[in-house]
């Protein structure tokens, strides 16, 4: 799948569904499509462009985590198992490296991602 239609394959989230959830969805979609654009953006994905990339923005770790199958509670779950920690976010920002690592040894986040 293509970068340009990976935010595309997302506008099954706008469905009919009550306006807080139309504005979650939206919102997902505009970040998939931040994610999806600042991928391409990268002349290479590595695990050290993708720490970085996670440590300039950190709310982007759940949707990366879901290119390797992982849901929001997968993901804490599996970060408290291999990190001690589930707080993302605060991983994200103080050891991206260690995250990523975390992610790419566990389920192949790298070549998922490329």
């Amino acid at each position: 799948m293509s970068f340009e239609a990976f935010p595309a394959g997302l506008t099954s989230l706008r469905g009919s569904v009550a306006s807080g959830e139309n504005v979650i969805a939206a919102t997902l979609a505009r970040e998939a499509s931040d994610v999806a654009h600042a991928l391409q953006a990268l002349d290479e994905i590595t695990p050290e462009t993708l720490a970085s990339l996670l440590k300039a923005n950190p709310r982007w770790v759940p949707l990366l985590a879901s290119c390797v199958g992982l849901g929001l509670e997968q993901l804490k779950r599996q970060l408290e198992h291999r990190l001690g920690s589930s707080g993302w976010l605060t991983l994200a920002r103080k050891n991206p490296d260690r995250l990523v690592a975390a992610l790419d040894e566990g389920f192949g986040l790298v070549a998922a991602v490329r």
